[in-house]
């Protein structure tokens, strides 16, 4: 299989590609939310087309991402971005966890009542 790693980094589309990258990333978040409140309504089906939706702007987010040459390839570069990944993660988790205590306070969660 042909690489694209990197392919467009340093050209004059790069910025193009990055700006589509992004368009894609907030498609899949749309989609996402999209598929939770159908579920919500109890519209399965529609749900499940929605969720591939967005899994389908979810892949090309990560195309866009090889192509432009956003994570290091390099094995060495590679294991320090996912060491990084794994900090980022732990402190994400627990910043998502004093976030959700402070919706609970807002009571915004009707299920919290």
């Amino acid at each position: 299989m042909m690489s694209y790693y990197a392919k467009a980094k340093g050209t004059s589309i790069e910025k193009s590609i990055q700006s589509q990258m992004q368009a894609e990333l907030s498609g899949a978040g749309m989609y996402f939310s999209l598929a939770r409140l159908a579920k919500e309504h109890k519209l399965n089906d529609v749900a499940e087309k929605f969720i591939e939706l967005a899994n389908e702007h979810a892949q090309m987010t990560s195309f866009y991402a090889e192509f432009c040459g956003r994570y290091p390839l390099e094995e060495h570069k590679f294991w320090q971005f996912i060491k990084g990944l794994l900090k980022s993660e732990y402190f994400g988790k627990k910043a998502m966890s004093e976030f959700a205590d402070a919706i609970k306070k807002q009571d915004f969660l009707m299920w919290q009542k």
